[in-house]
């Protein structure tokens, strides 16, 4: 067994696992690039979406979209859970007022940091108009390399949650 592994299952040889959670280890200076680059241009990205995204947000200053000095960069998780979850109480005791049917779902998507299609390209061309000279820019070219070098590593170990050369994962553990 790789000494990269961990689990809180008791192995056997009849265990399998079908769909490994994979994540990141990094070093620090991967982790300080990644803040500083949300710093510039996450406030930016975070004020195109909509007040009803309720995930891991940034806390931003609205007028100037940048992210204040201090301590905090997102939104805490479990607050913002909460409030997407009272809004839908909300509206479904809204819906059921006026006797209307009401069926709420709620979904675990699984493997999605592995699943997903990213693509720096778009958020370059939406960042293009405020960050015209984004390519240029040390941090930003340094942090693409980094999510493209852990595409690439990724893929060379083929785990069993990539199976799409067009997917480019996001490393889970790194805050960008």
């Amino acid at each position: 067994m790789p000494s990269n592994f961990y689990t809180n299952a008791k192995i056997l040889n009849s265990n399998s696992i079908s769909k490994p959670f994979v994540t990141c280890d990094f070093p620090i200076e991967f982790h300080l690039i990644a803040v500083l680059w949300l710093m510039k241009y996450g406030g930016f990205i975070d004020s195109k979406l909509s007040k009803n995204v309720l995930g891991n947000r940034l806390i931003i200053n609205k007028d100037d979209k940048e992210v204040p000095d201090g301590r905090g960069l997102f939104k805490t998780y479990y607050k913002q859970f909460q409030k997407w979850w009272s809004f839908a109480m909300k509206a479904t005791k809204d819906l059921l007022k006026k006797n209307e049917n009401v069926t709420i779902l709620n979904f675990d998507i699984q493997s999605y940091y592995h699943e997903v299609k990213f693509n720096f390209q778009l958020i370059e061309n939406s960042l293009a108009d405020d960050f015209p000279d984004i390519l240029n820019d040390p941090i930003h070219k340094i942090l693409k390399t980094i999510h493209e070098k852990y595409k690439k590593k990724l893929y060379e170990h083929k785990p069993p949650v990539l199976n799409d050369e067009q997917k480019f994962p996001l490393p889970v553990g790194l805050l960008t």
